[in-house]
């Protein structure tokens, strides 16, 4: 037992100061976790900086360095110029034959430090007075054999840098002239002690030393020239994966870096490009540039030994505070627990002790005014006590009485059954119910009958003894797939489904509406419609021929029109007085339009109703037609759709505005435009009608007129139940407002 803790449980000291250790090492924690990763990602920026700054302080400190040399090297040009053209004019005293020159005495002739060369075509040291260089091939180095080939191919004097030879590695001086045929490069090489000491002395080593040093990432520098050597070590042997790494650089001019798995080191290449000092490609160099994170390492490994003795210190003062802390605490709860126990052993009256901090002196009185409240409701139990005794007797009573309840209910219920029995028997439609049988292979289920209806043996003609166990696939013979799938959703989901299906071999057609009852049941209410579909058959038979005949009706107005169109216009041909002549034209038109409702309405699919932009288009082209043509109609109304009691009133509308527009708006071949428009808002058609011709006349009333074509417009208008409008606003325009059709609107929606 731990501090009076019963059971020697763990007491609530120890739970305090492992709860607040525990918080110590999670903030700690938390707190290591974003110091580590902030200083790792300021270490690594730092150490990516520092390796920007290196790389280019490197290339500017070797550019810098590679243009003193060049000025050093251009400096000695002018002492082979003149051994250069001795070279050349012996070539030529030799008629293009260098066997026959005298290399040896031509060199001695020249001084100390000097030796020539001869190089063919093929880029081989043919003939030298430096045997190491004795048929050395230059055609090995495909830059520099291409910058040999333009000096061969040229005719001036080509001065290189101080460059190592291929075969000794010592510095010299070169320079180059083609021969005057073209056949040979004149090569001479000088070099002296004092040059070689000066040269030497200018070197990039100092550079790489300043570098490492001040850079604590940088493991090594070093410098490869094009044939992959390492400038400034003669020891160095060229390494084949190295080589292909620097070649690739050189010819690319792109970074090339990669990572040592094993030692964590980090090797880039960088091409060092020294084609601003006029220098040719084989004079670019590559440097290769090794770092570690070693440092990094080091100042996280740092980090975290700070942060454990941080902890460490934290986690001992957190314990030695809780310590303390819990020692003032425990003190009251004690003698709480103590008395507690005393008034749990019986003794109701005794006090509870008020000491410590003021939340534990509530603490105390809380209790005290618990024990006083407990004490009165064990008074209160024994009194209900008595109380839930004479309950409990009046609920025996109560339940005798609700038991022969409900045996007077079951008698009601099994009478219910028996009236739901008669009515499942005596109904006039068919019902069947059956128990669903999942397949054990996962298949669709089994649908067996476990009950029929009188009126079902009657459908399917076979006794209710013998369907019984049956399955009901069975009774449909020819259903395929599709009455067997329709009954399988409704097993599955539960939703009803009503169809129908028809015997093959006698025609009859059976109404199916399956519902699933309950869980693992499927029955359907089946009821024979095959006279239904008979009559219905029939109805859309006599439907068709009635549509055949209205529009064999429409198709005989329409000729008889026709014909009365066409005997006015014989007539009015005959006819040599031109205001009677123009009397039988306009009786024509009207006639015609008539007729060419009843045109519309016999091809139109829909027999009660024409599209009537259309019939405005037909009609407006066979009015312009007895004009001058000098006049154009714009028709504007989409998907109007009019019935004939309102397309026969509008279009004799139209054929008395349009050709009054045609015969008074437009005098003398004047030229103009007429435009009929329609739209329908709500259950409102709107039909305008203007012309940009001369106008109306001052003072005109289109209600006392006693033009016969205006009467019968208004009477037109009236017959529509409309209303029309003159409006003159620079135009002429007729607008007539009328409602649509009887069924909403006339508009094709």
């Amino acid at each position: 037992m731990k501090d009076g803790s019963p059971g020697g449980k763990i007491s609530f000291r120890w739970y305090l100061i492992g709860i607040i250790v525990l918080i110590i090492l999670i903030v700690n924690g938390v707190v290591f976790h974003f110091s580590y990763q902030s200083s790792r990602l300021n270490l690594e920026s730092e150490m990516l900086s520092q390796q920007e700054q290196s790389e280019f302080g490197l290339i500017q400190s070797i550019i810098l360095v590679d243009q003193g040399l060049v000025i050093f090297d251009r400096s000695l040009d002018y002492r082979l110029k003149e051994p250069m053209a001795a070279f050349l004019a012996a070539y030529e005293e030799s008629g293009g034959d260098p066997s026959a020159i005298d290399l040896e005495a031509l060199k001695a002739s020249f001084g100390d430090g000097y030796e020539l060369y001869i190089i063919n075509e093929a880029g081989v040291v043919v003939y030298t007075t430096y045997t190491p260089d004795h048929l050395f091939d230059f055609s090995q180095f495909p830059l520099f054999m291409e910058r040999l080939t333009g000096i061969r191919e040229g005719n001036v004097f080509v001065a290189d840098r101080i460059t190592q030879e291929f075969q000794t590695g010592l510095w010299r001086k070169y320079v180059y002239h083609p021969t005057p045929d073209h056949r040979y490069i004149l090569e001479i090489s000088y070099m002296d002690d004092e040059i070689q000491e000066i040269r030497s002395a200018l070197r990039f080593t100092e550079t790489i030393r300043k570098l490492e040093v001040m850079n604590p990432y940088l493991t090594s520098v070093r410098i490869f020239n094009w044939v992959g050597d390492e400038v400034g070590n003669s020891s160095y042997t060229p390494e084949e994966w190295r080589s292909a790494i620097i070649t690739d650089v050189l010819e690319t001019g792109e970074e090339y870096s990669f990572q040592d798995p094993d030692s964590g080191l980090m090797t880039r290449y960088l091409k060092i490009d020294l084609s601003a000092n006029d220098n040719p490609p084989e004079m670019n160099l590559v440097a290769e540039l090794t770092y570690s994170e070693e440092p990094i390492r080091d100042q996280l490994n740092l980090l975290l030994l700070n942060h454990l003795i941080i902890a460490l210190i934290a986690v001992l003062t957190g314990a030695i505070l809780a310590f303390l802390a819990t020692d003032l605490i425990n003190r009251p709860i004690l003698q709480i627990v103590e008395d507690t126990r005393t008034i749990a052993d019986g003794e109701l009256d005794h006090p509870i002790g008020i000491s410590g901090l003021p939340e534990f002196q509530s603490l105390s009185l809380s209790i005290q005014m618990m024990v006083d409240r407990l004490k009165d409701m064990m008074a209160h139990l024994q009194a209900s006590e008595e109380e839930l005794i004479q309950q409990n007797e009046e609920l025996d009573a109560r339940v005798k009485e609700r038991t022969a309840d409900l045996q007077a209910a079951l008698c009601e219920q099994k009478l219910a059954d028996e009236r739901y029995k008669t009515l499942f028997r005596e109904m006039l439609d068919g019902f069947v119910q059956t128990e669903i049988i999942p397949d054990e292979e996962g298949g669709d289920p089994l649908f067996r009958i476990i009950a029929v209806n009188r009126a079902f043996e009657m459908i399917i003609g076979i006794p209710a003894d013998n369907l019984r166990g049956q399955g009901m696939l069975d009774l449909f013979p020819g259903a395929g797939d599709s009455l067997k799938d329709i009954l399988s959703r409704v097993a599955m989901t539960g939703t009803p489904a009503i169809f129908e299906h028809c015997f093959s071999d006698d025609g009859r057609c059976l109404k199916i509406s399956a519902f699933r009852p309950e869980p693992g049941q499927l029955a359907c209410i089946v009821e024979d419609v095959s006279e239904e579909r008979r009559i219905g058959e029939e109805m859309k038979r006599s439907l068709r021929e009635k549509e055949v005949l209205i529009k064999e009706i429409h198709h005989r107005v329409k000729n008889n029109m026709q014909v009365v169109s066409g005997l006015l216009m014989l007539q009015r041909k005959n006819i040599q007085d031109e205001s009677i002549r123009k009397i039988f034209q306009e009786s024509e038109s009207r006639v015609f339009t008539i007729a060419l409702v009843h045109e519309k309405l016999y091809e139109s699919r829909n027999l009660s109703r024409i599209e009537y932009g259309q019939y405005l288009a037909t009609m407006g082209d066979y009015i312009l037609g007895f004009g001058s043509g000098t006049v154009s109609l714009e028709i504007d109304a989409p998907g109007i759709f009019l019935s004939i009691d309102k397309a026969v009133p509008l279009s004799l509308i139209t054929n008395e505005l349009l050709t009054n527009s045609l015969k008074h708006a437009f005098p003398d071949g004047r030229r103009g435009r007429i435009t009929i428009s329609m739209r329908q808002e709500g259950e409102t058609i709107i039909y305008r009608f203007s012309d940009d011709g001369i106008g109306l006349p001052d003072g005109f009333d289109s209600s006392g007129t006693a033009s016969l074509g205006m009467q019968l417009i208004n009477s037109l208008v009236l017959q529509l139940m409309g209303q029309m409008t003159i409006i003159r606003d620079g135009t002429t325009t007729f607008e007539i407002v009328f409602p649509a059709g009887p069924d909403g609107g006339d508009r094709d929606v």
